[in-house]
């Protein structure tokens, strides 16, 4: 079986993920997992947003966390993650290595231990120009 041939999912998905360290990822998404070849499948995720640059699409969170919840949840070995933008119907593919959902899971237990610990250092950036408490951040 090729192409599009199966579907196990359309629509609203939500999903509760457990991690370790009683970290839990609950998520959304607007997407569909499609059949690839057997025991292959790809997970089209539905954006009204912009195209992402292709080097943010290869790292991007999202997208590694639903190949995780499919992976983990479904049993089911994602091979191909699609971007697919609405607006003007163009589709950006990546894929995930094992190496980088290790990485994403690492990333969410990090935020987690920080979210637990009350530390939310700022992040100044571009957005911090116009911004009225900038004078009251250290570092900024």
């Amino acid at each position: 079986m090729a192409g599009s041939a199966a579907c196990v999912g359309t629509g609203e998905g939500r999903f509760e993920l457990p991690l370790e360290n009683n970290v839990v990822i609950k998520g959304g998404s607007t997407r569909s997992i499609h059949l690839v070849t057997i025991g292959r499948w790809k997970i089209v995720d539905y954006s009204t947003g912009r195209p992402k640059k292709d080097v943010d699409a290869q790292k991007d969170l999202q997208l590694s966390l639903y190949a995780l919840a499919v992976k983990e949840i479904l049993e089911l070995q994602p091979v191909r993650l699609v971007f697919h933008y609405l607006q003007n119907n163009q589709r950006q593919e990546t894929h995930r290595e094992a190496q980088q959902l290790d990485e994403a899971q690492k990333i969410v237990q990090q935020a987690a231990a920080d979210i637990r610990a009350g530390a939310f250092p700022a992040k100044p950036g571009f957005v911090c120009r116009n911004c009225a408490y900038q004078p009251n951040l250290p570092g900024t």
